[in-house]
C-alpha cells in the first residue's frame, strides 16, 4: 500500500486506502523530512502485520493479555500477586511500545521505585512481572528481542523476618477484638492458615480429630491437619465464638490486618501479621519437639527448606533449653 503525503495547514497528514479501508493520519510533523519516516513507517506496519504488532503493542497492552491468561492457568492469590506487581510497572512503563522498550528505560523504572520508597524485594518482583510480559508478548509476536537482555537480573534481597511472638500475646489481642472477630484469630493462631484463608472457613471443616485448611496459595496449602493438645486453647475458642453464616465461621473480615494492628496497640503487645502468626505456630511446634518434616507438613508447605529458611527460629535461650532437654 502506497500512502500519499499532504499539508493540512503546516502539518503533514498521510492518506491511502488498503482493503477498502480508507486511511488518513497526521504524521503530527511539520518537516517533511520527517514526515516521510513515518508514512515509510506505516507503509511497512500495513504491509507486515507481524511488524505492525510488535511497534503497535505497548508494556501495558502486553500486560493485560498476560494477566488475561494466568487467570487461566494460575491459583488466585499467584494472580492477585502478580496483579500488583504488574500495575506498577504498567504505571510508569505502560505507554512505552515493546519495539521502543529498552534496558535503560527500565533501569529508569528501578530508579524511579527506589526513589519512590519502594523496597528491592518489592521492585525486583515487578521486574520479574515485566520479564514474564515480555515473554509472552514473544510469544505473541509483539516483541522481538531477548526480555534477559531487557529486564536486569536483581536478587530479591530478602531477608527472612524472625520475630514470633509467645501464645499469651496472640491472646491478648484476641481480647481486645469482637468475641467473633478473637474467634477467626484464634483460628488463624490454631491452624496458621493465612488471614485471607479464614473468610472461607466452613462448619464441615471442622471435625474432632482434623481441621480442613482452605489455603489458596500453593496446591498443598489446602490440607488437612490434626488437632493437637498445642493449638487446642486457640481451636476450642474459634469455635466456641465463630459466627456461623449460612455454613461459614467466620465470613469476610475486609480490614482485618488493621483491626489485628489497633487490638495489639490496645492490649499492649507487638503489632503482629498473619506472616507472624504463622512464624510463631512454626516455632511453638519445633519448641515442642515436633520434628521439622512434620511440621512443614502441617503448615503446608511442600518440604522444609521454607521452614528452616523463615519459621521456628529460636532466641539463644530457647535453643540452649531445646538442646538440653533432648540430649541432657
Amino acid at each position: 500500500m502506497r500512502l500519499h503525503l499532504y499539508k493540512r495547514g503546516r502539518v503533514w497528514w498521510a492518506r491511502g486506502s488498503h482493503e477498502g479501508v480508507k486511511f488518513r493520519r497526521s504524521t503530527k510533523h511539520t518537516e517533511k523530512r520527517l514526515a516521510e519516516d513515518v508514512r515509510r513507517r506505516w507503509e511497512r506496519e500495513i504491509a507486515d502485520p507481524a511488524y505492525y504488532r510488535a511497534h503497535q503493542a505497548t508494556v501495558a497492552s502486553a500486560g493485560v493479555r498476560w494477566v488475561r491468561e494466568i487467570r487461566v492457568t494460575m491459583k488466585a492469590e499467584t494472580v492477585r500477586f502478580y496483579e500488583a506487581k504488574a500495575a506498577h510497572v504498567e504505571r510508569l512503563l505502560g505507554d512505552v511500545r515493546l519495539s521502543q522498550l529498552t534496558r535503560d528505560k527500565v533501569v529508569a523504572f528501578i530508579e524511579t521505585r527506589k526513589a519512590e520508597g519502594s523496597k528491592q524485594h518489592t521492585w525486583s518482583r515487578e521486574l520479574t512481572a515485566l520479564r514474564l510480559i515480555l515473554k509472552n508478548a514473544k510469544g505473541a509476536g509483539e516483541f522481538q528481542g531477548d526480555p534477559r537482555d531487557i529486564v536486569p537480573s536483581v536478587s530479591s534481597g530478602y531477608v527472612p523476618e524472625e520475630a514470633w511472638y509467645e501464645p499469651a500475646v496472640v491472646w491478648k489481642a484476641i481480647e481486645q477484638l469482637p468475641a467473633h472477630r478473637g474467634a477467626a484469630l484464634a483460628f488463624c493462631a490454631a491452624t496458621a492458615c493465612d488471614f485471607g484463608n479464614i473468610e472461607h472457613a466452613r462448619e464441615e471443616d471442622v471435625e474432632p480429630e482434623k481441621v480442613w485448611v482452605r489455603g489458596t496459595k500453593t496446591s498443598s496449602r489446602a490440607r488437612w491437619i490434626p488437632r493437637v493438645s498445642v493449638f487446642a486453647d486457640f481451636m476450642d475458642h474459634a469455635l466456641e465464638y465463630a459466627d456461623v453464616d449460612d455454613g461459614l465461621l467466620f465470613g469476610r473480615w475486609g480490614k482485618m490486618a488493621r483491626d489485628v494492628r489497633n487490638a495489639c496497640r490496645k492490649a499492649g503487645v507487638p503489632e503482629f501479621t498473619a506472616r507472624d502468626i504463622r512464624r510463631s505456630c512454626a516455632t511453638w511446634m519445633a519448641k515442642a519437639g515436633v520434628r521439622f518434616e512434620i511440621a512443614a507438613k502441617f503448615m503446608g508447605h511442600a518440604s522444609m527448606a521454607m521452614l528452616l529458611k523463615v519459621y521456628a527460629k529460636f532466641a539463644p535461650d530457647d535453643l540452649g533449653k531445646a538442646i538440653k532437654e533432648r540430649m541432657g
